[in-house]
């Protein structure tokens, strides 16, 4: 049996409601995480018996908490200039602090002194966070009112 075949009816076992599919917002995830060097041919063929369902949520908890490779680790100066060279030009990366450089620094902080928080103004920030929650799928945190669609779940990742 094909591997689209075989989530196809791991899928149909643990969500009868969705017709073959992953229910919004949930995966289905191997129990056994070294199972896929273990025997990929086993972990290919997807055995209901081997895999439990989790919400995105859990899943990215699950493998964010479970690396601790480079934890504690320190890194020398040599492999801080490769990160930076290897990040230069990433605007994903622009924001970390040690990217800016001391100008941009200054200027960035000039630019936020002098700025008032008044009573009125801590009031208005109030008023404008009432009643909204923050929503997440996984990937993105979203802040609102009201859920953002099926597939997010309340809370900050």
């Amino acid at each position: 049996m094909n591997e689209a075949l075989c989530k196809e009816v791991a899928y149909r076992h643990y969500f009868p409601e969705c017709n073959g599919r992953c229910r919004k917002g949930w995966v289905l995830h191997h129990k056994d995480v070294e199972l896929k060097h273990k025997d990929p041919i086993r972990y290919a063929e997807w055995h209901i018996e081997d895999l439990v369902p989790m919400t995105r949520v859990e899943h990215t908890t699950f493998h964010s908490t479970g690396n601790t490779n480079n934890r504690g680790k320190h890194i020398s100066d040599e492999q801080k200039k490769k990160i930076i060279s290897s990040l230069k030009g990433n605007k994903r990366a622009l924001g970390k602090h040690w990217m800016l450089s001391e100008s941009t620094k200054t200027k960035i902080s000039n630019s936020l002194k002098g700025q008032e928080f008044t009573d009125e103004r801590k009031h208005n920030i109030g008023l404008a966070r009432k009643g909204k929650h923050w929503w997440n799928n996984g990937k993105v945190n979203v802040l609102s009112v009201e859920c953002p669609s099926n597939d997010f779940v309340r809370g900050m990742l």
